[in-house]
């Protein structure tokens, strides 16, 4: 697929705080891959509500594209993007050649659809953010600042020596690094570029509130885990912990929302399955697939699980469950205690222990009252993460590369919160 013959238009102006004039208009470009997940796909559905004028350029035609209107939306065709992972050199090498091919024409379709002028490319993964680093080298003569906008995972492979070269190639290849947590900023710790933490943010729910923790002792409480499948998100954990709450005596139902569920295409589904088989749990576990609104779901639960394994930079799914009123039992890993604090939204547990987790559920259902303040608590700490903070802070990082002469982003983050 070649690039769309239409070119991004959408400008912005950003005000010169020196001058009190405006900086010369900027377009603002999101960078992004096509078939982003559930949380990245969040961020930047709010990020296309926020800011209308902004474009996108997608690497490939994923189901996100879908969610971005046809005018604002611009595609290129990376032929081949494959890993560079290899069992012998040759390979190593020849994959390597391939995707360098593949990213240089890709940079040039781009340089050429988003046309002359200053430009913001908005990255959202490292990948893109390279490709971004291409697209500068063929614009030459005109201003180019990159973002990238990390929500991906914190690697400490090969003793650390990942991390240390995303730090080092990525961190010279762009001007400013958002990060989504403190954890996160952490990671970065060491990138020539500014670096700062911008937490992502949940809309307001506009329908009725949710009664789910009304139920009486005797009714069945549903349980909700929101994520992909896969083993590093923790839904053997949660299965696990199930079978121990019934033996316990404990009136409950878990439900999976998440996908995708052909085992075909995912070999983790046949993993889960027979776990929920071997613990005869067939009719308290329920394997939803994708669910387009899980906030919906979220109303009607009891409590919201979040079980991720590794560490977790900032889960989208935690902040919709607290802005429904649904206290969490979380892993403590990552930027999730940035999130939910221990006693006050929810409960904290080791990350893969069922045990743990089956302990904190079974106390919750014994406590109603210690559930209705956690409720009640995580309904106000999701204020913290509110549409107007998180656009306040995108556009002080905008304005701050667009102005000409500065340091780039030396000011983007003079705003930016250690904690929410």
């Amino acid at each position: 697929m070649y690039l769309s013959s239409k070119t991004a238009t959408g400008l912005n102006v950003f005000p010169n705080p020196e001058t009190g004039g405006a900086i010369a208009p900027t377009r603002i470009v999101q960078l992004i891959e096509g078939n982003e997940g559930y949380g990245v796909a969040a961020v930047l559905k709010l990020i296309a509500k926020e800011f209308p004028d902004t474009m996108f350029v997608s690497l490939a035609d994923g189901g996100f594209c879908r969610h971005i209107p046809e005018e604002r939306l611009l595609m290129v065709g990376t032929s081949w993007r494959g890993s560079i992972m290899s069992q012998k050199t040759a390979g190593i090498l020849w994959s390597g050649l391939r995707a360098s091919v593949s990213w240089w024409k890709a940079a040039r379709e781009i340089a050429a659809g988003i046309g002359p002028g200053g430009v913001i490319l908005h990255c959202h993964s490292q990948y893109t953010a390279l490709i971004a680093a291409l697209a500068r080298l063929r614009r030459k003569g005109h201003k180019t600042r990159i973002i990238l906008h990390y929500h991906g995972k914190m690697s400490n492979r090969l003793w650390g020596l990942v991390q240390a070269a995303q730090v080092g190639l990525v961190g010279r290849c762009v001007d400013a690094i958002i990060c989504v947590s403190n954890a996160v900023s952490a990671y970065w710790k060491g990138a020539a570029c500014e670096v700062g933490v911008i937490y992502n943010a949940v809309e307001a729910y506009a329908g009725p509130d949710r009664t789910g923790f009304s139920k009486t002792q005797s009714e069945e409480k549903c349980l909700l885990i929101a994520a992909s499948l896969c083993e590093d998100k923790g839904h053997v954990v949660a299965v696990d912990a199930m079978a121990a709450l019934r033996d316990r005596g404990c009136n409950l139902r878990l439900l999976i929302a998440g996908g995708p569920l052909d085992d075909t295409r995912n070999p983790f589904v046949s993993v889960l399955k027979h776990r929920i088989s071997m613990h005869r749990l067939g009719g308290q576990v329920a394997l939803l697939g994708h669910v387009d609104s899980v906030r919906e779901l979220a109303r009607d639960a009891w409590l919201g699980l979040q079980l991720r394994i590794s560490p977790e930079p900032c889960p989208m799914w935690a902040l919709e469950a607290m802005e429904a009123g649904l206290p969490l039992v979380a892993a403590r890993t990552g930027g999730v205690p940035e999130l939910v604090r221990d006693g006050v939204e929810g409960i904290l547990i080791r990350p893969n222990r069922a045990d743990e987790l089956a302990d904190a559920v079974f106390r919750l259902y014994h406590d109603p009252f210690l559930h209705r303040r956690l409720a009640a608590n995580a309904r106000r700490r999701a204020a913290a993460f509110s549409v107007s903070i998180f656009k306040q802070r995108i556009f002080e990082v905008y304005s701050s590369l667009a102005r000409a002469g500065r340091p780039p982003a030396a000011e983007a983050f003079k705003h930016a919160r250690t904690t929410p």
